[in-house]
């Protein structure tokens, strides 16, 4: 068995970005590709993460979008009778990511983009809902409902036919129609700063199951261009981040595949369920046959490096560690692109 160094992670704060703490000893795991493996106290996640010791400019990789299965048990139901209820989407409440990132361990910013599984709208910023139960089945525009939510909250068929009007009419609808709300593969960038949070998504572009769009994350300073681009689908963004400078150093750089999780509040709301203080929550949700084609460490020279050993340390979740090989299973084993093919729960 391949004995690989293992390094004890404390994270301060909020940051994802790992502070060593520890010195090195031998760990219990089989680490892919030979790569160190630390313990991160960021916990509450199904995650699959890697990150680089040194720093680079950039990442390059060809990412494999999985089939999902969601957990029907772990479904968010809205009753938007209820005038506490603010947030509109229902669905699951566990959803499945693959997406990139930097930081700047100077000034806790970070940078992410990639893909997640999350309702989809229509490019009039309706509610698509549909009656197949499955994202590909469901992806078919001609055979979508939608919910407008403005000037008057209205349910229309697909040709465009009013159905229902109002919350209450339009649950009853629903109901007997037996139609679900649209959840597919939506891009994204997010970032933090000294300015606070960013969230941006196109919520009328997605992506199916098996789709392999390219993902890229580059920078000149502070200056950032992401690009999600699978054929003549294509997310790309240019934006200023203040948290990262032009030191000329480059950035640390991560690349996650991971089953994120959503918990129910006692006011009947959700919260995304991640951080040191909380656990993962037992789901039956599954992503099959996650990961990347291939996935590079791109250097300032225009160089690249696969992101393998000795690029990437694999960094696991405190609570998540002791059934890693259980939960992230039928892994293929990194290749010498960075690429690997794996399934998580």
């Amino acid at each position: 068995m391949t004995r690989c160094r293992f390094f004890l992670t404390l994270l301060a704060g909020v940051s994802a970005w790992p502070v060593f703490g520890a010195p090195p000893h031998r760990a219990p795991w089989l680490s892919d590709s030979g790569c160190p493996v630390e313990i991160s106290s960021w916990t509450g996640a199904y995650y699959r993460k890697w990150r680089s010791p040194a720093r680079f400019d950039g990442f390059y990789g060809v990412a494999i979008l999985p089939t999902y299965r969601t957990d029907p048990n772990r479904y968010y139901h809205v009753d938007h009778r209820d005038a506490n209820q603010k947030q509109r989407w229902e669905g699951p409440m566990d959803h499945t990511s693959l997406y990139v990132g930097a930081s700047n361990p100077d000034t806790n910013s970070e940078i992410d983009t990639g893909i997640t599984f999350e309702q989809v709208w229509d490019s009039q910023k309706r509610l698509i809902l549909t009656k197949a139960a499955d994202i590909v089945g469901g992806s078919d525009p001609s055979g979508w409902y939608r919910v407008a939510l403005n000037p008057s909250i209205v349910l229309t068929d697909p040709r465009g036919e009013v159905l229902a009007k109002g919350w209450p009419a339009i649950e009853e609808k629903v109901r007997q129609e037996k139609l679900h709300y649209y959840f597919a593969f939506r891009p994204f960038y997010r970032y933090n700063d000294s300015t606070g949070n960013v969230w941006n998504s196109e919520s009328d572009l997605f992506f199916l199951p098996g789709e392999r769009p390219q993902i890229s994350l580059t920078h000149q300073g502070n200056n950032f261009r992401i690009a999600v681009v699978s054929g003549a689908k294509s997310y790309v963004r240019e934006f200023r981040v203040l948290g990262f400078s032009d030191h000329g150093r480059g950035y640390p750089f991560k690349r996650v595949n991971s089953i994120d999780q959503y918990r129910l509040l006692s006011n009947g709301l959700i919260k995304g369920n991640e951080g040191p203080t909380v656990r993962v929550i037992p789901t039956k949700a599954a992503a099959i046959r996650t990961g990347w084609q291939e996935a590079w460490l791109l250097k300032s020279d225009g160089g690249r490096v696969p992101f393998t050993a000795p690029n990437a340390i694999n960094t696991r979740g405190r609570d998540t560690a002791p059934q890693y090989d259980k939960i992230f299973h039928d892994r293929s084993g990194i290749g010498a692109n960075g690429g690997e093919l794996f399934d998580i729960n």
